[in-house]
């Protein structure tokens, strides 16, 4: 993700010591970036195991356990707020939002990324996969594209306090160099982990690995392409 995560912080253009706060940090790749641009950063969220990764990554960063519908910070505490690919999995978008609004100071900024179309995206295929395991009762509980609309998540974005400032794309390439590393990082992510509890994981397993077949390259190695959304917003 790291060609989207520099395109975001050029257009945050970070002023020295910002206060930035990055919901669902996972490992804390992003918060370890946004550091060495100058912000002062706390990365949220709701994984120890994801919390301890960060730490050792970034020793000098404030990594904190909450969630993101209700934020353990204080009003307008942060300069600078970002979800990257977070806010569909929160139990409340609308809520997770309106915190992330609370949480900034008056005319604070955030950034939200989504996935695009996911007829752009690779990794399309691989959702849809999964979705046929599923019964239908438990189809797109955790859907990366809910919000691929951009209609879906302006309107989110009004309701929760935000104004538009900039919209844009970019493409991201995932690279693997064997079909083990490929399948491994394909089911780590949140749906193939919600469809192994389904389904097992010898059977998402060979259903991923179906369908791996048409991004191989020449040499040996995969590549998924996949297009992903961003927004920077203001605090109204």
């Amino acid at each position: 993700m790291g060609p989207l995560y520099q395109i975001v912080l050029k257009a945050l253009s970070l002023a020295p010591d910002s206060r930035l706060l990055d919901i669902g940090c996972a490992s804390g790749i992003f918060c370890e970036q946004a550091g060495k641009a100058g912000a002062s950063v706390t990365g949220l969220d709701l994984c120890p195991a994801f919390l301890e990764l960060a730490r050792q990554r970034g020793p000098g960063l404030n990594f904190v356990h909450g969630d993101m519908v209700s934020l353990p910070f204080e009003d307008s505490s942060f300069d600078i707020v970002t979800g990257l690919n977070v806010f569909y999995y929160a139990s409340s978008p609308l809520r997770a939002l309106r915190e992330a609004c609370r949480v900034l100071k008056p005319r604070g900024r955030l950034v939200i990324s989504s996935w695009g179309n996911p007829d752009r995206c690779d990794t399309g295929v691989v959702i849809r996969t999964l979705n046929a395991l599923l019964p239908p009762s438990s189809r797109n509980l955790h859907n990366p594209f809910s919000f691929s609309n951009g209609g879906v998540l302006k309107a989110l974005i009004s309701k929760a306090g935000f104004t538009d400032m900039l919209q844009s794309e970019a493409l991201v390439s995932w690279t693997y160099p064997n079909e083990q590393t490929a399948l491994r990082a394909m089911l780590a992510t949140g749906p193939a982990q919600h469809t192994i509890d389904q389904a097992g994981e010898f059977c998402v397993q060979e259903a991923i690995r179906a369908v791996l077949s048409p991004f191989r390259l020449p040499q040996g190695g995969y590549r998924i392409q996949n297009y992903f959304n961003y927004l920077l917003v203001q605090k109204s």
